[in-house]
């Protein structure tokens, strides 16, 4: 149903106040949806930065050993390297976060023999080894994020448990002069001793993180409960990282870009097959713009309540000079003249004010000539005969339509007694143009010519 503003105000309210307050509510709405994207965008980028950091401190405490195996067996060719590689296991040993170093070497009837601590079989020689190995051909690639020696292949950082402590074991294959493996130098470390570095950085306690492989296993979190996979709990936001995981080393991944209920970022570690990731709650992201809409509403309230007080105030008192005119109007059609209209302002208001107390002057003026112009009507009518008369067996009548309100036509009717009753005169007159001047001619005109008949 169409509703048509009927008064001035609701007018006002209808074509200026609600198309300003769409206006800024879509000015509003605008810029919330702007300011969410940048926000969204310098908080991704403000993420991998801190991933990024997080995951380099990671990656320089599982670097270390790796330098540490990669001397190990650099120094299987030089001169004391028996004493050299014991020292080498000594320093292993001595490092933070270390908890065994293990040399295994296998037997000749294929058994493995563990002996900890050892750096090389007595019966090792230390010649080069005169077999092209794949690491040369592949220009010593990475292997689990360490460069191998000649000689030496390094596997990938793999995970273990320890009793209820969790450990990773960097693991590097021992090769004889023949290229065949004689055993392995293993190093375990903590886990934690890894991640306590990431927990000094504050989003790892304030957010949901996890430390995850490839496939996504969880290696350590700040979530309660036992988790073993990420995307375990149907999360849509860790299955979308999971997925994530497989295609690209670092970035960002959105629930929903208009309205997030979790954002997260992840960023993979350089020394291992690792995948830091980080998810923050969309609200504590975006309580800035909740904060600012707040305010814009609250202000913007505010604002439209001051324009409807001012819309009030100044049209107000336009409304009310326009209805003391139109009451003003009624009574003068009734034909009350009353007193002037106070002019309150100079403006289009003010202006109508003072046209109608003009207008009202005339009018009255007017008015007071147009009864004198009925009175003089009457007076003119009543000055021609008002009945017939009947003569010689003929009725004669005469009447006479002004065109104006007075004019100059005359008729009468004039006997002579003293003459008999067969003679009658019949009088028709007509004086130029109309109106006042007509009339007072023709009234003269009869009082004369009825003055000289009667002398």
């Amino acid at each position: 149903m169409w509703i048509t503003p009927r008064t001035l105000q609701q007018r006002l309210a209808f074509f200026v106040l609600l198309p300003l307050t769409v206006l800024l509510l879509g000015m509003g709405f605008s810029g919330l949806i702007y300011a969410r994207s940048k926000i969204l965008d310098q908080w991704g980028d403000a993420a991998i930065l801190r991933l990024q950091r997080a995951a380099h401190q990671v990656d320089m405490r599982l670097n270390a050993p790796k330098l540490w195996l990669d001397m190990y067996h650099q120094l299987s060719n030089k001169p004391y390297a028996l004493e050299l590689q014991s020292a080498i296991i000594a320093r292993l040993k001595a490092m933070d976060g270390v908890t065994g170093v293990n040399v295994v070497w296998n037997s000749p009837s294929g058994s493995a023999g563990s002996v900890a601590g050892n750096s090389a079989k007595p019966s090792q020689t230390a010649s080069p080894s005169p077999c092209p190995t794949e690491d040369m051909e592949m220009g010593g690639q990475w292997h689990g994020g360490m460069r191998s020696s000649v000689t030496v292949e390094v596997s990938l950082p793999r995970f273990n448990t320890d009793g209820n402590a969790k450990t990773v074991s960097f693991i590097s294959d021992i090769k004889n002069n023949t290229c065949q493996i004689s055993g392995h130098l293993e190093v375990i470390m903590r886990l934690d001793y890894l991640t306590e570095v990431v927990k000094s950085f504050g989003w790892w306690q304030s957010n949901k993180a996890f430390l995850v492989d490839m496939d996504g296993r969880i290696l350590a979190t700040t979530t309660s409960g036992n988790r073993r996979q990420l995307g375990e709990t149907g999360d849509v936001t860790e299955k979308k990282i999971l997925e994530m995981l497989k295609k690209a080393s670092q970035g960002i991944v959105f629930r929903s870009r208009f309205h997030p209920a979790e954002v997260s970022g992840f960023y993979r570690l350089q020394e291992a097959p690792w995948t830091l990731v980080m998810i923050a709650p969309g609200s504590k992201i975006l309580a800035p713009i909740r904060t600012f809409r707040f305010y814009y509403l609250l202000v913007g309230a505010g604002f439209v309540l001051l324009i409807v007080l001012l819309i009030r105030v100044v049209i107000g008192r336009t409304v009310s000079a326009i209805k003391d005119v139109s009451g003003a109007a009624r009574r003068l059609a009734m034909g009350n003249f009353s007193e002037d209209l106070p002019v309150r302002s100079q403006d289009e208001v003010g202006e109508l004010t003072s046209s109608f107390n003009a207008m009202a002057h005339q009018l009255e003026e007017r008015m007071q000539l147009k009864n004198s112009l009925l009175l003089a009507r009457e007076i003119q009518q009543n000055l021609l005969p008002q009945q017939n008369i009947t003569f010689c067996r003929f009725d004669i009548s005469g009447k006479s339509l002004y065109c104006d309100d007075t004019g100059g036509d005359y008729f009468d009717f004039l006997q002579f007694p003293e003459m008999g009753k067969n003679r009658i005169a019949v009088v028709v007159g007509d004086v130029a143009d109309h109106g006042i001047s007509a009339a007072l001619l023709m009234t003269t005109t009869r009082a004369l010519l009825r003055s000289r008949i009667t002398q």
